[in-house]
C-alpha cells in the first residue's frame, strides 16, 4: 500500500504469524503465566491461552511517553477468519477512550504547528507522515472522546477533523465536537471528494491532501454546507430538517460571538429573520442548560 521502509520501523509495524499459539507458547515459555497473557490482551482466555492477533499484520499503539499499550492488527490475507481490524481490548494499561494513534510521533509536530489533524485509521496517519504532513493522530475509528480531548490540549487547542463518514449526521461525532467545543477548541473540517480516505488521497496525489489540510473549514460552516447539500431550502420540509439539526448544535456552541455570527448565518440560509433563529437557539439553550458538557472541563486539573 505505498508504505517505506523507513516508515514501518518508524512505526513499528509487525506481523503475527498465522499460528494460534506461536506468541502464547513464546511467553509461557518465559515464565509469563496464562493470567498475565490474557489480561495484557495479547492472548485469549482458555483452558490454555491461545493468540489474539494471528495471520494479521501488527500496528503498535504508543501513547505520549513512548510505551506500548496495546497493538491493532489487520488481516493481511483474506482467508484468515475474523473482521478485517482487530485491537486489543480494554486492559489496565489501554483504555481505547484515552488513546491516539500516532500521538507519540506526532506531538512535538502537533506543538509547534499549533494544531493537530484527527482522522481515523492507521494507515492514514502512516501515510500522511510519509507526505511530510506529521501532526496527525488517528481515533481508532471511534466518535471524539473527552479522554482524546484532553490529551490532545496538552499539544494544541486547533483541531482538523478528517473522518470518512459525514460527521454532521452522526450524533456520536457530534457528541464530540460538542465537547471539544466546550473545551475551548477551535474546529475545522477536511472535506475529502468522493467519500475518499486521506490514504487514498495521498496515494494518488500526496498535494492535493495538503491542499486539503490547508483548505478546512470551520466546523459551524460545514454543518451549513452538509445541511445545504442534504435538504432543500426552497422547500417549506427542507426548512424544518434544516432548522430541527442545526438548532439543537447552534444551542452548545460556547463562545457567545461565535453563537451569534451563526445565528446570523443559519437566518439567512432559512430566509427568516434573526430574532426568530435567536430566539429558538435561546429557548433550547435555557432548557437543556443543565446537560452542558463544559462541567467537565471547570476544572483546570482535568487539563
Amino acid at each position: 500500500r505505498g508504505l517505506k521502509d523507513d516508515s514501518i520501523e518508524a512505526f513499528g509495524i509487525g506481523y503475527a504469524p498465522n499460528s494460534w499459539s506461536s506468541l502464547s507458547g513464546f511467553l509461557l515459555k518465559r515464565k509469563f503465566n496464562a493470567l498475565d497473557l490474557v489480561n495484557s490482551g495479547l492472548s485469549v482466555t482458555s483452558k490454555r491461552p491461545y493468540d489474539r492477533f494471528r495471520g494479521r499484520i501488527t500496528f503498535p499503539i504508543i501513547d505520549s511517553k513512548d510505551r506500548i499499550v496495546g497493538f491493532s492488527g489487520r488481516v493481511l490475507d483474506e482467508g484468515v477468519a475474523g473482521p478485517k481490524y482487530i485491537n486489543t481490548p480494554q486492559t489496565p494499561i489501554f483504555d481505547k477512550s484515552q488513546t491516539l494513534f500516532g500521538i507519540h510521533r506526532a506531538k512535538g509536530e502537533i506543538r509547534a504547528k499549533n494544531m493537530a489533524i484527527l482522522v481515523e485509521g492507521e494507515m492514514d496517519v502512516i501515510l500522511s507522515h510519509q507526505a511530510g504532513v506529521k501532526n496527525i493522530v488517528a481515533s481508532k475509528g471511534t466518535a471524539l472522546t473527552v479522554g482524546q480531548i484532553v490529551l490532545l490540549k496538552k499539544y494544541t487547542d486547533n483541531l482538523i477533523l478528517c473522518f470518512d463518514k459525514d460527521v454532521a449526521g452522526d450524533a456520536a461525532s457530534r457528541r464530540g465536537i460538542e465537547i471539544a467545543d466546550s473545551a475551548g477548541m477551535n474546529l475545522k473540517v477536511i472535506q475529502v471528494e468522493g467519500g475518499k480516505d486521506p490514504a487514498e488521497i495521498i496515494k494518488s496525489d500526496e498535494k492535493l491532501w495538503q491542499k486539503s489540510v490547508d483548505e478546512a473549514i470551520p466546523i459551524y460552516d460545514y454543518y451549513l454546507e452538509s445541511v445545504s447539500g442534504r435538504f432543500d431550502s426552497r422547500d417549506p420540509a427542507g426548512l424544518k430538517q434544516i432548522s430541527a439539526e442545526l438548532i439543537p448544535i447552534w444551542t452548545k456552541i460556547s463562545d457567545d460571538l461565535v453563537r451569534e455570527h451563526y445565528i446570523q448565518k443559519l437566518a439567512a440560509l432559512l430566509r427568516m429573520g434573526e430574532e426568530y433563529v435567536r430566539s429558538a437557539v435561546e429557548k433550547e439553550r435555557t432548557s437543556h442548560q443543565s446537560s452542558n458538557p463544559a462541567r467537565i472541563f471547570t476544572d483546570k486539573e482535568n487539563l
